[in-house]
């Protein structure tokens, strides 16, 4: 293999690895958002307002990922990149660093209790998956103090005793960064 093959192998991976990294920023950030107690939208735009101000100043670093040498190309592969990756360190940073001395218990109201049918993946032969067997996974819709609601994945069994307009007893503390979690 001549070198410029070996060095067009290692971009891909890096490329790969590099997708794969703010894809799974991306789910961390959302798998998050239902337990922090700020509407979702605020820290997204606080990280594409960082991104887009990163964006600006280090359009050239993405210049090896993209191939390009264009401005705009480069600055929105950074800026989504960069949003992906500050918006996880956020929702990750301030939930998994909370004081839990500031823990106290919060009431809330079950708005509503509710399932949603999803299906499991079969393998029926060499790459080839069709639609399996249906599960439910639960959800209760809880209203905060604060007039805030949020969905929460619950077990079975508290699904089957929470009923709408019942008081539910959650843990809060203060996140690292300053917005209250729920530690449930």
């Amino acid at each position: 293999m001549t070198k410029s093959g070996r060095k067009g192998s290692s971009r891909f991976v890096w490329r790969c690895v590099l997708a794969a990294v703010v894809v799974i920023a991306y789910a961390g950030a959302c798998a998050l958002v239902s337990r922090t107690l700020t509407e979702w939208w605020i820290p997204f735009a606080f990280s594409i307002a960082l991104a887009f101000l990163a964006g600006v100043f280090l359009w050239k670093i993405w210049r090896w990922f993209t191939g390009s040498g264009r401005f705009i190309w480069n600055f929105l592969v950074g800026a989504v990149a960069l949003t992906g990756i500050f918006s996880s360190a956020f929702y990750i940073v301030n939930y998994a660093c909370a004081d839990r001395a500031t823990a106290h218990e919060e009431r809330a109201e079950v708005a509503r209790v509710y399932y949603k049918v999803r299906h499991h993946t079969r393998r029926v032969g060499r790459n080839r998956y069709v639609q399996g067997e249906a599960y439910n996974v639960h959800f209760m819709e809880v209203k905060m103090s604060n007039g805030m609601l949020k969905e929460l994945e619950i077990p079975y069994d508290r699904y089957r005793r929470t009923r709408k307009g019942e008081r539910v007893t959650l843990p809060v503390a203060m996140g690292a960064l300053g917005v209250p979690v729920i530690l449930y």
